[in-house]
């Protein structure tokens, strides 16, 4: 037994030095026989993928505000706002000598865009006028599957929050990711409106705030100032672009005597309970290859130009199934060696406007497809894949998953078939782009399942 496992390992070797100097050596089905042991390389099972809708996708407490609208010919016109709180956290009682000055939205850049960022788009800033509230999200009946990627409160990309129907500020402009922030102009009614908060805080609040700051910060966020709402004209064909939370603030420039010098200087009023911050994000899938995906249903790829689509931020992802590896494999004696899923992206399909998915990780699913648990990868990880580019052609990009210990358990269990899996991006709930996939007939970048394997003795 050990001795045979000794000579299945070097064989292995071997294959995998000679397949580093030349990877069209090894043939499919070529075998390699020592004493009936066999050593078998196969890319040729099918693998079959489909693009799947997952419907809501929670986006509050990322982090990150997605703002602008691009136009994707394969997925449809995107759009993306941001809702979002400030807050007041100190007592501001101006000097009467104090003279107010002007008040702005300070956007500060994370590096995230998608589209093209030298287009001129319009941000407009709007007040909201209900309270911000997260959504408890059940099961819709009992013992109903929900994906184990959404949390049991949020705030999804379907969510809604009513705002003024009153643009309160509006800046037009070209984005700059790698550069600090936007600053947009606020009205001075609102200016004066926080200069003089002190004077219209109720005088029950102030009384319960004595030993309790924190009362009147609750009160501002519930009745004084709701929040606001970042949005773009639905026709805007730019780019999304990121900005952080953690620096967001709207800053109150007012003037003061210092040493009797009238001296600039401000005050902020920067984003609070970031799990009510949230981003919504809508497609118009008309006219695209994706136009009749229902939620929870799969579309072939075989229906959508021989390709299958992972998008972030509106929940697309790629199922890919394996129906004919466990008949094929399931024998009495073997071992997997190795074994790769091969997922290329199809070419022309990303640029530097639209970069890939730099990670992608995988899930597993079923018929239901609700994603219901994560392929061990190191550690407690999900088993991720990091993309690799054809830096010299841009025709064979691709990610590359090492799936020896999930085929060997598959082989092992007592399931009809190989569990199928999700293919998704890590930040699935905080981006919004997207990669196209190669299935199994594209004329060029087909997806793959390439595994080493041994067979001894016969059955």
């Amino acid at each position: 037994m050990y001795k045979g496992l000794i000579v299945v390992f070097w064989a292995f070797m071997a294959i995998s030095i000679t397949s580093c100097d030349d990877q069209g050596l090894l043939q499919a089905d070529e075998n390699f026989s020592s004493g009936g042991l066999q050593t078998i390389y196969v890319d040729t099972f099918s693998v079959v993928t489909s693009t799947v809708f997952m419907d809501s996708l929670p986006t509050s407490s990322k982090g990150t505000l997605l703002v602008g609208g691009y136009r994707d010919n394969y997925l449809g016109k995107i759009n993306s706002g941001t809702y979002f709180q400030i807050g007041y956290f100190s007592p501001f009682t101006p000097a009467t000598s104090s003279i107010y000055d002007s008040i702005g939205l300070i956007l500060p850049y994370n590096g995230q865009y998608y589209g093209d960022t030298t287009k001129m788009m319009t941000i407009n800033v709007s007040e909201l006028t209900d309270p911000v509230n997260q959504r408890y999200l059940p099961p819709y009946v009992p013992n109903d599957k929900v994906s184990i990627l959404n949390p049991t409160f949020a705030l999804y990309n379907t969510s809604k929050v009513g705002y003024s129907n009153v643009i309160m500020a509006s800046k037009t402009t070209a984005t700059f990711p790698n550069r600090d922030s936007i600053f947009v102009r606020l009205p001075d009614a609102l200016g004066v409106k926080f200069y003089t908060i002190q004077d219209n805080i109720p005088d029950v609040v102030k009384f319960q705030a004595t030993s309790n700051f924190g009362v009147i910060s609750n009160w501002f966020v519930e009745s004084y100032f709701k929040g606001l709402n970042i949005s773009v004209p639905s026709s805007t064909d730019a780019s999304i672009v990121g900005f952080g939370s953690a620096k967001l603030k709207v800053r109150l420039y007012y003037r003061k005597f210092v040493n009797d010098i009238l001296t600039n200087t401000y005050v902020d009023f920067p984003l609070t309970n970031s799990f009510n911050q949230f981003n919504q994000i809508s497609a118009d899938r008309s006219g695209t290859p994706v136009s009749t995906l229902a939620s929870a249903k799969v579309l072939p790829s075989e229906s959508t130009g021989n390709v299958s689509f992972v998008q972030s931020g509106l929940g697309l992802y790629t199922k890919v199934e394996f129906p004919s590896v466990k008949g094929f494999l399931k024998k009495n004696r073997y071992v997997i060696l190795d074994a790769i899923l091969e997922v290329p992206l199809a070419p022309g399909t990303y640029g530097a406007s639209t970069p890939p998915i730099n990670i992608l990780a995988s899930y597993t699913t079923d018929v239901s497809n609700i994603i219901s648990g994560g392929v061990p990868g190191n550690g407690n990880d999900v088993l991720k894949a990091s993309i690799r580019y054809d830096r010299e052609y841009s025709t064979n990009t691709k990610y590359l998953f090492s799936m020896t210990t999930f085929f060997n358990n598959e082989i092992k269990s007592n399931a009809p078939a190989i569990t199928p899996l999700a293919l998704v991006s890590p930040n699935l709930f905080a981006e919004v782009n997207r990669v196209v996939i190669g299935n199994r007939f594209h004329p060029t970048n087909k997806i793959k399942l390439k595994i080493y394997y041994t067979q001894y003795g016969t059955n």
